[in-house]
């Protein structure tokens, strides 16, 4: 069985489905902020955006899909050692794990969007701007993480004095929406596949192994992931290792020695 292909098989079926669940999240994420900063907002930091419901509605919209790619993982590795397994049952373990990567996930994202938030309120208020004008601009970032924020701040920056705001509105909206967009599919890359590898290694424990191998991609980026080739680490370690990095594409190989 080719690992690496089953892999991509998989990815190429559930990403597009990750994506449209990560997009219902951003749009439930930016109207809670527009609510709240039409309701609560001050010149100081993020702490007026309700974070909590934001976290809790996040983890509903992420844990169906997060539990199919657990899961999936799990049917790989059975697959892998020529195991027939029934997943017809429900796996506390399953549902625990899946609600733990996708909790993490949106704690990440939320986050991140805090620092993002509270840098643009900083450089506003050094700008002198008014809590108007900070709460308006906002709305643009919610949902990029701090390097993304000073791109679109500084693209703003840029446009003063060269459009009338409605049109610098217009386009730093865009430029926004650009930047969010690649950040989504960064996310939902790297997701599918931590996912997809807890659920492969958690499967390969559960049938008795205990180590794995580092199986680079043939496409694998030569700085991260072509020095890993060929490790050994324990099945502890090796849950927690793929992705690598943003789009990773690497696989575990069972160690049957």
């Amino acid at each position: 069985m080719n690992i690496h292909r089953s892999f991509s098989i998989s990815r190429a079926r559930f990403l597009p489905v990750f994506i449209k669940e990560y997009k219902k999240f951003l749009v439930f994420m930016q109207g809670q902020f527009n609510k709240d900063a039409d309701n609560r907002f001050q010149k100081s930091e993020a702490d007026f955006v309700q974070w909590d419901i934001i976290q809790t509605e996040g983890e509903k919209f992420l844990q169906p899909i997060t539990f199919q790619l657990y899961m999936k993982g799990r049917e790989i590795s059975s697959r892998s050692l020529n195991i027939t397994t029934s997943f017809e049952v429900v796996d506390i373990n399953a549902v625990e794990a899946a609600n733990r990567i996708c909790s993490e996930l949106v704690t990440n994202v939320t986050t991140e969007t805090k620092k993002a938030i509270n840098n643009y309120i900083s450089a506003g208020i050094e700008e002198g701007k008014s809590t108007y004008d900070i709460s308006r601009e906002l709305r643009s970032v919610v949902g990029l993480n701090s390097k993304q924020e000073a791109a679109v701040r500084n693209f703003r920056l840029f446009l003063q004095d060269k459009y009338p705001t409605d049109i610098i509105d217009l386009k730093v909206a865009k430029y926004a929406k650009s930047k969010l967009i690649e950040r989504t599919q960064a996310i939902s890359r790297t997701e599918v596949a931590r996912a997809q590898n807890v659920g492969y290694v958690e499967g390969l424990r559960n049938s008795g192994i205990l180590e794995v191998e580092f199986s680079a991609n043939a496409s694998a980026c030569e700085e991260q992931c072509q020095p890993l080739n060929g490790n050994i680490y324990s099945i502890e370690e090796g849950s927690k290792i793929i992705p690598v990095h943003p789009h990773c594409t690497c696989a575990m190989l069972p160690v049957t020695r």
